[in-house]
């Protein structure tokens, strides 16, 4: 078995072909890659994916009230419109539903509130009413990692994670391959024993990214306040 670091995507080809002992594979392994991506993107919740932009809404315009995510968009974090000077106004985030019974969408004014809607295959922010200006809002979002590929040999995640990658992927060899048995020890890796007496590759993951947010300190809940229109904000 080679003993060459997984550093791109080159190197981890070459690590899958050595871990399932078939060098017959060449021609299948990115699309082993590719399908543990597309998993490891729908589980995956780790603060080094996170990005912040600040973007500027235009106001009093035809559909103003709504604003397309960027492409990478997994899941919002926190927004704010930067009012200057060090002051924000936080906007709060609700279910589309709860935006509508709020009723507030034919106002105008700065945005207090926001949901998550989808437009036209597209994830888009829904402001509870129309900007009556121009603003600059700051979106603190977790991004999707950028697939591997040739033009693209690395990215953060294989960086900081590499037998995550390789383990997923070799997941995804196991019934290609008709083995059932090997399925099972990849699985164990990931997930861990199933006494829990050994932690598996994704629960190491999240205590890591714990210990980045929080430090060896719990994090604190803050009380929260009902304000106008019915927001429910955390008090500062």
């Amino acid at each position: 078995m080679s003993s060459a670091p997984i550093t791109d995507y080159t190197t981890l080809q070459a690590a899958i072909i050595d871990w399932s002992k078939r060098n017959d594979l060449a021609g299948s392994v990115p699309q082993f890659i590719a399908l543990a991506e597309a998993q490891m993107q729908r589980r995956l919740d780790s603060m080094d994916g996170n990005t912040q932009i600040a973007v500027t809404i235009p106001g009093a315009e035809p559909d103003a009230n709504y604003w397309s995510l960027p492409a990478d968009f997994s899941q919002m974090n926190f927004c704010y419109i930067d009012l200057g000077l060090g002051q924000k106004q936080v906007l709060d985030q609700h279910p589309a539903n709860q935006l509508e019974e709020l009723n507030t969408t034919g106002r105008m004014g700065m945005p207090q509130g926001y949901a998550i809607v989808g437009l036209g295959g597209l994830p888009h922010m829904k402001f509870d009413r129309t900007p009556d200006a121009t603003y600059t809002l700051a979106i603190n979002y977790r991004a999707q990692f950028t697939p591997l590929s040739l033009a693209n040999p690395s990215n953060w995640l294989l960086r900081e994670h590499p037998d995550l990658y390789l383990f997923c992927s070799l997941m995804q060899t196991a019934p290609y391959l008709k083995q059932d048995a090997r399925l099972a020890t990849w699985a164990a890796m990931l997930e861990g024993s199933p006494d829990n007496s050994t932690p598996g590759i994704w629960d190491q993951i999240k205590k890591m990214d714990r210990q980045k947010r929080w430090g060896l300190s719990a994090p604190k809940r803050r009380p929260t306040t009902t304000i106008r229109d019915g927001y429910s904000r955390r008090l500062r």
